[in-house]
């Protein structure tokens, strides 16, 4: 089994593999969790977010629309390529995940 990793990019990468499977079992008509998907059926297309909390993947876009749910699927694997290129959506991600660890850690010295 391998270990969890602790650098906040690669776990995000890890959880948009995670989305890509999601995505691919309800293609093939699977249950899943639809409150943890970033995707969601709205009328006619999917809408398509990039995290828990619709990361800003530049340009101020935070949502996409997919037709279906291949391209549901090419849109996070783009995504990923875009993250593990980009330094400024890295720095996002970490600064997150930093931002998180501290609200948690208030919660719990309560």
């Amino acid at each position: 089994m391998p270990q969890p990793t602790s650098d906040p990019v690669e776990r995000f990468v890890e959880r948009v593999n995670a989305q890509i499977v999601m995505a691919k079992e309800a293609k093939a008509q699977k249950d899943i969790n639809t409150r943890s998907a970033w995707f969601r059926k709205l009328g006619a297309i999917y809408s398509v977010k990039i995290g828990r909390a619709a990361m800003d993947m530049g340009n101020g876009k935070t949502l996409f629309a997919a037709d279906d749910l291949d391209e549901v699927v090419t849109i996070l694997e783009e995504a990923k390529t875009l993250i593990r290129g980009d330094e400024k959506l890295k720095a996002q991600i970490r600064k997150h995940a930093a931002d998180r660890s501290e609200r948690l850690k208030r919660g719990k010295k309560k």
